[in-house]
């Protein structure tokens, strides 16, 4: 299973309908919460990209 934005939520009750050990789940609940970190680094950076973009091309404007 791919993990996308979409599907987080959804993941514990995945993990409930699977009947994993609570070990496992547990563990699962983790990673979960780092690709969830990881993916909300991921927009912040695109962002901060974005905002440099429309820096550059503001400046670029009030240059000509």
């Amino acid at each position: 299973m791919i993990i996308k934005k979409e599907n987080m939520p959804q993941i514990p009750q995945i993990l409930t309908d699977l009947k994993l050990p609570k070990v496992v789940s547990t563990v699962l609940i983790m990673e979960k919460k780092s690709v969830q970190q990881i993916s909300e680094n991921q927009c912040n950076l695109w962002q901060k990209v974005e905002a440099l973009n429309q820096t550059i091309s503001n400046y670029k404007f009030l240059k000509n």
